[in-house]
């Protein structure tokens, strides 16, 4: 959401002939001087890249020749945070000279942040913006810390002030401008974004944010006239061409999407969202043959950029692809891979549980599908593609379960499954009221249903509960 750069670690030839540089003092085992900015940016590219190893080994030679910079020191604490190394990032922070240096400060304050030590972190942090005088690049630092930490109301405590007496700041707006998104108060961050487009009407950063806010609050028209706009200040910038992929995608228009990633991968062959994006359109299609070309591409091109999560994603998406061609061995191999990169994946489970079900294996089925069960949680897409999983299959006790869960989940919004349960009560005989209750509901939410021609026990079963809300026996008031 902020306006920042669009430059990415990886696209500067600089840092690639840094890279190159560095490769080559590894391969001939010599020494060769950088500063240690060169450094750094050699480190950041293969973090970039998914590469912690290599950039470790950046880090400690870093460290070999500039023992003292603290630029070094500090970013390789980062690094170890961010690698999950909290109390190594905490002991070799310990080591730091300079205890009262303001970057110090800030990083023993994301440590404690880290580790859920809030009180601590807001008196380190608040003794720093005394002791800076309250200024306002403390303050902003301040918020951005707590945004990094995903805690708004905290950013917005600090920010506030600040932007009531500068409300026209560029550099506050920017900031006041994530914290009221993360707050999910999108009106305000619409008002901020409008007042900035006013002043500079061909900012792609604030129109691309300007239908990231209009995708949120629902209104597709303004979203894809806001991401037009962007991309016709534009037309190459990749991440207009991927959230607007992405938005065609949330509203089922997949065929626009695969045009917005197909520009995307002209301009980026290697562009990983883009990939995601095409094997997610594709398989929506049904065109599974054409979805295999890309998810072979990322996995066999792109496999080590990429996070354990995306790794997982690709193999489940090209197992589901290998099911839907008949390749069981192929898909049977692809699931195994994507379960050494993830193991909490509701999809694998869903896909393990449709492979199993096609080779005969109905207790292995429900085993996998039970796994994706447990690791949907409280994801309505995951949860819904496991209920109709169940009720395509007619394990209907095992549909009513899940549906259940979405109720609880979705309240209200859940009614859009009444027609899903009412069937699945009435297939495993159960004319109870909670029969009844989902028929009411289907007859008032899907009145469609009753002007159905082919006879169908179900149907009629439905006709006669109408005809006792016609009559008065029973009233629509008392199940809805």
């Amino acid at each position: 959401m902020r306006n920042e750069s669009n430059q990415l670690p990886d696209s500067s030839d600089e840092t690639r002939q840094l890279v190159a540089r560095f490769k080559e003092m590894e391969e001939n085992r010599k020494s060769v001087y950088f500063d240690s900015e060169e450094l750094i940016s050699i480190a950041e590219f293969y973090a970039y890249n998914n590469q912690p190893e290599e950039s470790s080994k950046v880090l400690e030679y870093a460290l070999k020749i500039h023992p003292e910079n603290l630029d070094i020191q500090l970013y390789r604490c980062r690094a170890l945070m961010a690698e999950g190394k909290t109390e190594d990032a905490e002991r070799f922070l310990d080591l730091i000279t300079d205890q009262n240096d303001r970057e110090v400060i800030f990083l023993r304050a994301e440590i404690l942040l880290e580790q859920s030590d809030l009180k601590n972190a807001e008196k380190l942090l608040k003794r720093l913006a005394d002791d800076e005088g309250h200024s306002k690049e403390v303050i902003l630092d301040i918020a951005d810390t707590y945004i990094d930490f995903n805690m708004p109301k905290e950013a917005y405590g600090w920010l506030s002030p600040l932007y009531e007496t500068n409300p026209d700041d560029d550099e506050i707006r920017d900031v006041m401008m994530q914290c009221t998104f993360d707050l999910k108060e999108y009106d305000k961050t619409i008002r901020i974004i409008n007042a900035r487009l006013d002043e500079d009407p061909y900012n792609v950063e604030n129109w691309l944010n300007l239908g990231r806010c209009y995708l949120e609050t629902g209104q597709e028209e303004k979203m894809f006239e806001a991401l037009d706009f962007a991309l016709s200040i534009d037309p190459e910038r990749e991440d207009v061409l991927q959230v607007t992929g992405l938005c065609y995608m949330e509203e089922k228009n997949y065929e626009k999407g695969i045009e917005m990633f197909s520009k995307l991968l002209r301009i980026n062959p290697e562009n990983i969202g883009a990939l995601s994006g095409m094997s997610t359109c594709l398989t929506n299609l049904g065109m599974f043959e054409r979805a295999i070309t890309y998810q072979t591409k990322a996995i066999d091109r792109l496999l080590p950029k990429m996070p354990d999560q995306e790794k997982a994603f690709f193999y489940q998406q090209r197992a589901f692809s290998y099911i839907m061609t008949e390749q069981l061995e192929k898909c049977k191999e692809d699931l195994d891979k994507a379960l050494e990169y993830d193991t909490r994946n509701s999809s694998i489970y869903l896909t393990a549980a449709n492979y199993y079900l096609i080779k005969g294996d109905i207790d292995r089925t429900l085993e996998e599908a039970g796994y994706a069960e447990l690791y949907a949680q409280n994801d309505e897409e995951q949860l819904k593609e496991i209920l109709m999983f169940y009720f395509q299959h007619t394990f209907f006790k095992d549909t009513i379960r899940v549906g259940k869960a979405l109720e609880e989940l979705l309240g209200d919004k859940a009614k859009k499954y009444s027609y899903v349960m009412a069937y699945s009560y009435y297939a495993i005989n159960s004319h109870s009221d909670e029969m009844i209750k989902y028929m009411v509901r289907t007859i008032v939410y899907n009145p469609k249903l009753l002007t159905l021609t082919e006879k169908s026990p179900f149907v009629d079963a439905a006709r006669r509960v109408n005809e006792m809300l016609e009559e008065g026996i029973i009233k629509k008031e008392d199940y809805l």
